[in-house]
């Protein structure tokens, strides 16, 4: 009777084969987990993106809506993108605003962070609390502090708000916070925000 024996090289050769499709395998799941902890740096913190990609704050979820409004300006179109996030006692937003180069050019960079400060406030029906300016990632950027009464609640304290705006050539980031419940969760949440800011990607 003749009997079939294994082709001893035929044998390492699958081996081979199996234990380089393993590692490739390997290779994928770590690059996976990698670029997923690049998303969430913290865990329950999602880094969420502007429009263009070159500024990003971290939330504590991912961002439930994402609006993207065109308005007309004496100096031309002004495009913005919004991402909210939204919860109990909380609201963050990022947004992205890309400015007519004649704003930019004839209005400067302080008169456009007045500018819109002065419009984060009168949205809100708030009142301004101060400015300060200071520098995010090497750019030049300006915090704003304001709060708001609670016009439905006579009774309630009323929204703490705080804002940061960083220019950069045409583009003007905005992170805002406001907080309807200052507890110490919710202020550390806050701050946490603020402190997540980074420019150019």
């Amino acid at each position: 009777m003749y009997t079939v024996k294994p082709n001893r090289f035929s044998l390492m050769n699958t081996n081979w084969k199996l234990t380089v499709t393993f590692l490739a395998a390997l290779g994928c799941i770590i690059t996976t987990l990698a670029r997923l902890h690049a998303q969430t740096p913290e865990a329950g913190w999602y880094r969420i993106y502007s429009d263009d990609k070159k500024a990003s704050v971290l939330f504590p979820n991912k961002a439930e809506t994402i609006k993207t409004t065109t308005d007309k300006t004496p100096a031309g179109k002004v495009s913005t993108q919004v991402s909210e996030h939204q919860s109990e006692g909380l609201l963050f937003t990022i947004s992205e605003s890309r400015l007519p180069g004649l704003a930019v050019t004839f209005a400067g960079k302080d008169t456009i962070y007045k500018n819109a400060a002065g419009n984060v406030v009168n949205r809100a029906y708030g009142k301004q609390i101060s400015t300060e300016k200071t520098k995010i990632d090497g750019h030049d950027a300006l915090i704003l502090r304001y709060e708001c009464a609670d016009f439905d609640e006579a009774n309630h304290a009323g929204y703490r708000g705080l804002a940061v705006f960083v220019m950069v050539d045409k583009n003007l980031y905005l992170v805002n916070s406001m907080l309807s419940k200052e507890t110490a969760g919710n202020v550390a949440m806050q701050d946490k925000l603020l402190k997540s800011l980074r420019i150019g990607g």
